[in-house]
C-alpha cells in the first residue's frame, strides 16, 4: 500500500510539473486525476477536482467560469455540446480564453477505455500564424490596390487604355468560340474643351465623374466601359442576334442623353457628344479601335453631336486628312498662310473703311485652300491661335507699307478664344500701333457674350487698353442675352449673313435686323452687316440703319494688290511703281 501511495504521489508530482492542464477520466467520463493547471486553467478554481467529478459537472463548471470565449452567453448548450464530443472519441481544438491565451486540447483513447486529455498553450505561435496571415492579407490587398490602379482611371474609376486591350482579347476569345461580333463606340465630349479651360480644372474633372456617371447608367452590365483619356470614353460590346439594344440604338440614347445639359454643383453645362462606331463585320480586331476613332472624327467633322459608323471609304479619308495634317504643320513653319481681305463699305457714302483678313493657304502643290478645309485640322491641331498669329502678322506689315499716305482703313482679325487668351495676344495688339488705322479683333458670339469670366473680361479690358476696339461676329447665332450686351459693350457687331439673307423677301427678316440695330443703337454699338449678295440688300439695309456693309456684292476676299486695284487705285499704282 506504501508503494502505491508512493507512485501516486510520484504521478501527481509528475503531472503538477506540466504547464499545461492534464486530466484522465475513466470509461464512464468520472474523473481519474487531473493536475493543478487542470482546474486552475479551465474552471478558475485553486484546489484540484475530486476524482469521481462527472465530465458533464466540470464542463458546466467550465462553461460557468467566463474564461472560454464560445461559452460566453451559451453556458449550457456550450457544455452539452463539449462533453458530448468528448464522449464521441478523440478531439483536437483550439480553444481561445477570454483573457488572450489560446490553447490547443487533445484527447487520446488507452487500451483500458481512459481518455486522456491535455492542453498546450499555444498563444505565441497563434499571434506568429495570425501575423503571418495578416501581412499576407495585407500584401494581397496592395497588389489588388496597385492592379486597380493600373487598370482604372484615377478620376472616374471606369477602366483605362490598358483594361480597354484586355477587355477587346477577352471579348475576341468568346467571339472566336461563340460567334457574333464585337462592336466598339468612341465616345468625345463636344464642349469640354470650352468649359476646362473658362471653368478650371476641378469643374472639369466634377464634369467628367458626372459624364461617367451618366454612360454607366446608359451601357448594359455586360459592356465594357472605359476612359482612354481627356474627355473620350469608349464603349465595347460583344453583339449577338438575340441582342435588344443594338449599339447604333445606345449611341442614339447616348447622343440624345447630352443633348440635355449636365448638371454639377447646382450648374448647368452644355457638353454634348458626338459617336463613331466600328465593327468586326466591317473592320479587322486589330483595328477595331482605330477605325472607331476615324468614324468619330467623321462625327465631328459633319458638325458633333451625332454618331456615325465607320466603313471603307473613312479609311482613304483619314489619310488623306493625315496627311493635309501635316502639311498644315509644314506650311504654318514656312510661312503658307496668308491674309486675304475682303473689303468693308461705309453704308452712308459707299466708300471703304475697312479690311477684314482672312486666312487662306497657299499650298505649293494643292494651291489656293480655303478655310473650310484646314481650320478644322487646325482646331485638332490646337493651331488656330498660329494662324491668327500669322495672319495678324503678314497684314499688318503688309497694310502699314500700302497705306502710308492715305487715310488707312480698319483692319479687323478673327481671333479665337485660345489666342484671345494667350499671354501675346496683348503684346502683339500693343506692337499693332505702328499701324496708323484701328485695329478690330472679332470674336464669336459665344466666346464674346455666352462665355464671360473673369479671366476673358481681363483679357479684353487689356484689349481695348492697348487700343483694340472689340466686334462682335455672327450676332445672332447664339444665345447671347440682353444684360451680357450691355455688360460688355463691344464696339461693333456683325450681324450674322443668315439674318441678312432673307431681308430682301420677308418683312419678318428685317424686321428682326432693324431690332438688332435698334438695340446696338440704344447701347451706342456700330453694326456691320455681312453677307451682302446683291444691291437690293444694300439699299434695304441702308435704310435700316446699318453703318458697314461687307459681301460679295462689293468684292470677294482677295490679295491686298487685287483690293487695292479696286477700291484704292491710286495706292495700288505707288506700290507698282515701287516694285
Amino acid at each position: 500500500m506504501g508503494e502505491v501511495q508512493l507512485l501516486q504521489d510520484r504521478l501527481l508530482t509528475a503531472l503538477n510539473g506540466l504547464e499545461g492542464p492534464f486530466a484522465i477520466w475513466d470509461k464512464d467520463f468520472h474523473l481519474v486525476v487531473s493536475n493543478d493547471a487542470f482546474a486552475r486553467s479551465l474552471i478558475n478554481r485553486q484546489e484540484p477536482l475530486p476524482p469521481g467529478t462527472p465530465l458533464e459537472d466540470f464542463m458546466r463548471l467550465a462553461a460557468h467560469s467566463g474564461l472560454f470565449e464560445d461559452s460566453v452567453g451559451r453556458e449550457e448548450a456550450w457544455a452539452e455540446a463539449s462533453a458530448k464530443a468528448l464522449r464521441a472519441g478523440s478531439i483536437r481544438d483550439i480553444t481561445r480564453f477570454t483573457n488572450g491565451r489560446v490553447h490547443k486540447a487533445t484527447s487520446h483513447k488507452t487500451p483500458i477505455g481512459d481518455t486522456l486529455v491535455i492542453a498546450t498553450d499555444i498563444t505565441e505561435l497563434e499571434t506568429a500564424r495570425l501575423a503571418r496571415e495578416s501581412y499576407a492579407r495585407q500584401l494581397e490587398q496592395a497588389h489588388e490596390i496597385a492592379h486597380h490602379q493600373a487598370y482604372h482611371d484615377s478620376l472616374t474609376g471606369l477602366g483605362n487604355r490598358r483594361f480597354l486591350n484586355e477587355e477587346l482579347a477577352r471579348l475576341s476569345a468568346i467571339r472566336r468560340q461563340n460567334g457574333g461580333h464585337i462592336t466598339a463606340l468612341h465616345l468625345d465630349l463636344d464642349r469640354f474643351k470650352q468649359i476646362n479651360d473658362t471653368r478650371g480644372h476641378a469643374v472639369g474633372d466634377a464634369v467628367l465623374c458626372r459624364v461617367a456617371e451618366i454612360l454607366r447608367n446608359l451601357v448594359l452590365d455586360t459592356d465594357t466601359l472605359v476612359r482612354t483619356g481627356g474627355d473620350e470614353f469608349v464603349i465595347l460590346r460583344h453583339c449577338t442576334k438575340d441582342h435588344t439594344l443594338p449599339p447604333d440604338k445606345l449611341a442614339d440614347i447616348i447622343v440624345a442623353a447630352f443633348w440635355r445639359p449636365v448638371m454639377v454643383d447646382g450648374v448647368e453645362y452644355r457638353i454634348g457628344t458626338s459617336i463613331g462606331l466600328a465593327s468586326t463585320d466591317v473592320s479587322d480586331e486589330a483595328d477595331l479601335l482605330t477605325d472607331s476613332d476615324i468614324a468619330l472624327y467623321k462625327a465631328k467633322s459633319l458638325g458633333r453631336g451625332r454618331a456615325q459608323r465607320f466603313d471603307r471609304t473613312d479609311f482613304l479619308e483619314m489619310t488623306e486628312l493625315k496627311s493635309l495634317s501635316d502639311e498644315l504643320l509644314r506650311g504654318l513653319d514656312a510661312r503658307e498662310i496668308i491674309p486675304f481681305y475682303q473689303v468693308q463699305i461705309d453704308a452712308q457714302t459707299g466708300q471703304p473703311v475697312g479690311l477684314e483678313a482672312l486666312a487662306r493657304w497657299r499650298h505649293p502643290r494643292l494651291g489656293l485652300i480655303t478655310p473650310d478645309r484646314f481650320l478644322p485640322i487646325a482646331e485638332d491641331l490646337e493651331v488656330v491661335d498660329r494662324i491668327d498669329h500669322l495672319v495678324f502678322e503678314t497684314a499688318l506689315a503688309e497694310c502699314g507699307v500700302a497705306f502710308r499716305s492715305v487715310p488707312p482703313p480698319s483692319l479687323s482679325f478673327n481671333i479665337s478664344h485660345r489666342r484671345l487668351m494667350s499671354r501675346g495676344v496683348v503684346e502683339a495688339a500693343q506692337k499693332a500701333s505702328q499701324y496708323p488705322g484701328r485695329i478690330a479683333f472679332e470674336l464669336l458670339e459665344s466666346i464674346f457674350l455666352d462665355e464671360q469670366d473673369d479671366a476673358t473680361t481681363l483679357q479684353l479690358d487689356a484689349l481695348r487698353d492697348a487700343g483694340v476696339f472689340l466686334e462682335v461676329d455672327d450676332f445672332g447665332s447664339g444665345h447671347a442675352s440682353i444684360i451680357a450686351l450691355g455688360q460688355v459693350s463691344p464696339d461693333r457687331l456683325k450681324i450674322d449673313r443668315r439674318l441678312i439673307e432673307p431681308v430682301t423677301t420677308s418683312s419678318r427678316s428685317a424686321a428682326m435686323v432693324r431690332a438688332i440695330i435698334d438695340l446696338a443703337g440704344a447701347l451706342d454699338i456700330e453694326v456691320t452687316a455681312e453677307g451682302i449678295e446683291t444691291k437690293a440688300h444694300a439699299d434695304i439695309l441702308r435704310v435700316l440703319g446699318c453703318d458697314r456693309f461687307q459681301g460679295f456684292h462689293f468684292g470677294r476676299p482677295a490679295l491686298l494688290d487685287e483690293v487695292l486695284a479696286d477700291w484704292w487705285p491710286a495706292q495700288s499704282s505707288r506700290a507698282a511703281n515701287a516694285s
